[in-house]
């Protein structure tokens, strides 16, 4: 008797167990799915969080940018220094600029003006001994060469 109460009993508990075993399978199955789509769902989101990071630093950036061009238009007084302080500095450049190279071509006009002087003294000392030669003696010079003097250098340039 006892051995059968205790079958019936037993048989009673598996009869019990069996639906929630077949829920707890259904579960399972359910959760692993889930599992396996999650880490889908994980990189998704992780993916539109970064362009949502993405659009908000831009937005940022640009707000900024437009801040401070803003700031200039409107005249904000560091700006505005900093803008004339540089346009300072670059005319006091170019003007020191434009100074040493005045002195170099004043400089340089006297060496030059030598120079053509010098040139002129020749040309006038060629065209000297062309009109001094005689054609039928064989190209040979008949005339000195005078010495060139301080009157003939103004002569040359009237």
């Amino acid at each position: 008797g006892n051995a059968t109460r205790q079958i019936g009993r037993l048989n009673e508990y598996i009869a019990q167990l069996t639906p929630i075993h077949d829920n707890l399978f259904r579960i399972g199955d359910y959760l692993t799915k889930i599992h396996k789509n999650s880490a889908y769902l994980i990189e998704d989101a992780k993916n539109e969080l970064e362009l949502k990071k993405d659009l908000y630093k831009s937005v940022t950036s640009g707000n900024q940018a437009l801040s401070s061009a803003l700031k200039i238009f409107k005249g904000d007084p560091e700006k505005k220094l900093l803008v004339e302080q540089s346009m300072e500095f670059l005319k006091e450049d170019i003007a020191g600029k434009l100074a040493n190279m005045k002195k170099a071509i004043t400089y340089s006009a006297d060496f030059m003006q030598s120079i053509d002087l010098d040139n002129a003294t020749y040309e006038k000392e060629g065209l000297k001994l062309l009109e001094s030669v005689n054609p039928d003696s064989g190209y040979k010079l008949n005339a000195p060469i005078e010495s060139t003097t301080t009157s003939n250098y103004i002569d040359l340039l009237k």
